[in-house]
């Protein structure tokens, strides 16, 4: 079955069959990646081509992979085509580029190619993403890297990949760890603590780093105990920054009354957030003293 589905990738580029799949021996882009060799420069984006899921070419993807990257290098005379192999799935990319207008006339390339053999469009999907294994902004600004003894920072900021815009004339996003990086830049310039972190999807900036006493569990008679931020610093930096950064743009969020009625829109407000990764400990409770009732007493003046 493996053998079948790499013969069948590889007619859609070449349209004639090919030896057997060995990854024995890896291409060089292939072992580039498997060396872990990242691209020198300032490159930071390159053209996705093809991907081959373990799930659909078994244990052989990485041989498929390899191959292709062989045949197409054959077949398009392109240079700099090169593969990289994850656990679960390899990809195939082209070239390196320093923007997104830098690799646009060849991801359109790539995507009007067409096998003269057999008429097929092998990478009408192909598209524009940052280069793998790029992890953009210094390690010392990463909110991972902050002493063990911090367990809060303010959220100001939320970058998320954009590949199919809703509007098919917008161009796909797909920046978000630069743009983060860039982000967390501009605020450390403005002289704030900022920090990048970069989750499997969203890329967050955030403001400060702090212990577990900026936080407090009140407990008041009658209701139900809620968690209070009492830390000077962080109500300062929400002050100053109140709203997070969606993708550079201020994001509205409907607010419905009882009855699903849109009654409002707004902004997503900075807040507070644990440290991804760390377990604060319980903070400090803290009851309210209770009033006393003034007994009545004679009234004496009008």
């Amino acid at each position: 079955m493996n053998r079948w589905l790499c013969a069948i990738a590889l007619l859609a580029l070449a349209g004639s069959a090919v030896p057997g799949c060995d990854n024995s021996n890896p291409s060089r882009g292939g072992l580039a990646a498997l060396l872990g060799i990242k691209p020198q420069g300032e490159d930071r984006f390159t053209i996705l081509l093809m991907t081959f899921p373990k799930k659909q070419y078994g244990e052989d993807y990485v041989g498929v992979a390899n191959h292709f990257e062989a045949q197409t290098r054959k077949y398009t005379g392109w240079e700099n085509v090169f593969v990289i192999h994850k656990d679960d799935h390899s990809l195939l990319f082209w070239g390196r580029y320093k923007s997104i207008d830098e690799a646009e006339p060849y991801l359109r390339k790539a995507q009007a190619f067409r096998s003269k053999d057999t008429g097929l469009m092998p990478f009408a999907q192909a598209m524009t993403v940052p280069l793998p294994g790029s992890h953009p902004g210094p390690p010392e600004w990463n909110i991972l890297n902050v002493p063990k003894r911090y367990y809060y920072t303010v959220l100001v900021a939320d970058f998320f990949n954009v590949p199919d815009p809703p509007d098919p004339r917008d161009p796909p996003y797909l920046t978000r760890k630069e743009d983060a990086a860039t982000f967390c830049r501009e605020l450390r310039q403005q002289g704030y603590e900022a920090y990048y972190h970069h989750g499997p999807s969203h890329s967050g900036v955030m403001i400060g780093t702090f212990d577990n006493s900026v936080v407090r569990i009140v407990h008041e008679p009658g209701k139900p105990p809620r968690k209070e931020v009492i830390g000077k610093e962080v109500l300062a930096i929400q002050k100053r920054k109140p709203y997070v950064a969606v993708n550079g743009h201020q994001m509205l969020y409907r607010v419905k009354d009882p009855s699903g009625k849109v009654v409002s829109k707004v902004p997503e407000k900075s807040r507070l957030i644990i440290i991804p990764g760390r377990k604060p400990p319980k903070p400090q409770i803290f009851r309210p003293p209770e009033t006393g009732t003034v007994p009545d007493r004679p009234r004496i003046f009008p």
